[in-house]
């Protein structure tokens, strides 16, 4: 799971990129607290992800059951090659196939 040492850091990235505002509000029981919430642009960037990760996810989960030799579900075979990465694109390859 995350902690604090990657949560905060990416809070302030989302901050500063515009796609969260914050607000300082007093506490009754410790120090003040921040709170968060997303802008209009904040909004449409989750939006996007959202439908982007639910695409990523279908096609993870057909390859993965079609690798236990379930029956994938249809279009799946799709899904998986839109998200194929040829070895000079992935990052923890040597750019061989």
């Amino acid at each position: 799971m995350s902690g604090e040492g990657t949560l905060y850091p990416l809070l302030s990235r989302l901050r500063k990129a515009g796609l969260v505002v914050t607000k300082w509000q007093e506490s009754t029981s410790g120090p003040p607290r921040r709170y968060y919430s997303l802008t209009a642009e904040g909004d449409k960037s989750f939006e996007a992800f959202n439908e982007t990760w639910t695409a990523f996810r279908n096609a993870v989960d057909s390859a993965l059951s079609a690798s236990h030799g379930r029956s994938a579900e249809p279009g799946a075979e799709s899904l998986v090659n839109e998200f194929r990465v040829t070895p000079a694109q992935d990052p923890l390859s040597n750019g061989e196939s």
